[in-house]
């Protein structure tokens, strides 16, 4: 299931690389599977962490990954 939704993802990135113009450092896979990590990891410090420190994480890690991916 997790294929599945990386590759669901791979194409949602794909399309609006090509809708809204703007170019990847890496491959649409590569993106979608190191966002999927992402998600996992904040996911982590909510289940075993608290609301305080997950938020914290998100905050913190969203910028950086929506910047760093584009050209």
């Amino acid at each position: 299931m997790l294929v599945s939704f990386e590759k669901l993802l791979a194409r949602y990135i794909r399309e609006k690389k090509r809708t809204d113009h703007f170019r990847l450092l890496q491959s649409e896979a590569d993106v979608s599977i190191a966002f999927l990590t992402v998600v996992e990891g904040c996911f982590i410090e909510l289940f075993f962490g608290d609301v305080g420190r997950f938020e914290r994480r998100v905050q913190a890690i969203l910028p950086l990954f929506l910047n760093g991916m584009r050209k």
